[in-house]
């Protein structure tokens, strides 16, 4: 099955082009999390000198795990994504260059095709909390138990 995440950039020109699509986790390479439903895509490809960029939103749904009462409950996300593509091979930074703030936003690439189905699930993996809560005012196990 072709993915619909892998663009020629042979064929991405600098005026933006927006794309639309509905994903699966299947689709995004998503073992570890219990998405509810397909994942919404919208966002911008251009080319912008020697680089490509990707830019726009990730709309998913996702089933967690309260952290303080554990209730099973569903929370929404709408989380930005920005990429820079460059030609070629990654520099290599010696062990006392400083990495920039634009060095987290770049990838290297060396074919004629990308393939953005990294980015996206690496945005949806950071997105989620390391100790989610149900809401801001959960009174914990005890509420339960009373």
């Amino acid at each position: 099955m072709k993915s619909q995440l892998i663009f020629n950039v042979l064929k991405i020109k600098t005026e933006k082009i927006k794309y639309n699509l509905t994903v699966t986790a299947e689709e995004l390479e998503i073992t570890n999390l219990d998405l509810v439903g397909p994942v919404q895509l919208t966002f911008e490809l251009y080319r912008n000198a020697n680089a490509i960029i990707l830019s726009g939103v990730i709309d998913f749904t996702i089933r967690l795990v309260c952290s303080n009462c554990l209730k099973i409950f569903e929370q929404k996300f709408s989380e930005h994504v920005y990429q820079e593509y460059i030609k070629g091979k990654e520099p290599i930074k010696n062990y006392f260059q400083q990495l920039e703030d634009i060095d987290f936003d770049r990838e290297y690439y060396d074919s004629d095709f990308i393939n953005l189905t990294g980015i996206m699930r690496d945005t949806i993996e950071l997105a989620i909390p390391l100790a989610p809560w149900c809401s801001p005012d959960c009174k914990g196990i005890e509420e339960h138990t009373e």
